[in-house]
């Protein structure tokens, strides 16, 4: 699987993708990389790739590897931009809005263009 997203709110490209570690090591050229359970890194082109050698919509282990991973791509992408993380306001209260809200963009994004399986609802 593969997919490609432009972020409008920071006017940049993050990919998904699953496969093989070895593949990724070689089409990337990527080096010192360990068997890992997924993997969030840029390129030459400054594009933000987050890989994974598997995905399930419908596996929690799958979903919360690919938040983890998303939280990096969020903060090299916000990074690249100039915008901090987090900022206090002028009440000293803690603004995280940047950071979440380019994590709710690239999740959404991302879970909407996986095949999705067939399940359940679960009854209360």
């Amino acid at each position: 699987m593969f997919m490609t997203y432009h972020s409008r709110f920071l006017d940049r490209d993050f990919t998904f993708e699953t496969g093989s570690i070895a593949k990724l090591k070689k089409k990337y050229k990527l080096e010192n990389i360990e068997d890992a359970n997924g993997l969030t890194f840029i390129d030459p082109a400054m594009t933000v790739h987050i890989w994974m050698p598997s995905f399930s919509a419908t596996s929690p282990t799958d979903i919360s590897v690919l938040s983890h991973e998303i939280v990096h791509a969020a903060c090299f992408g916000l990074d690249f931009a100039q915008i901090p993380l987090f900022q206090r306001t002028d009440d000293g209260d803690l603004n995280t809005e940047a950071l979440a809200y380019l994590v709710g963009e690239l999740t959404e994004a991302f879970l909407s263009k996986v095949p999705k399986a067939k399940s359940k609802a679960v009854k209360q």
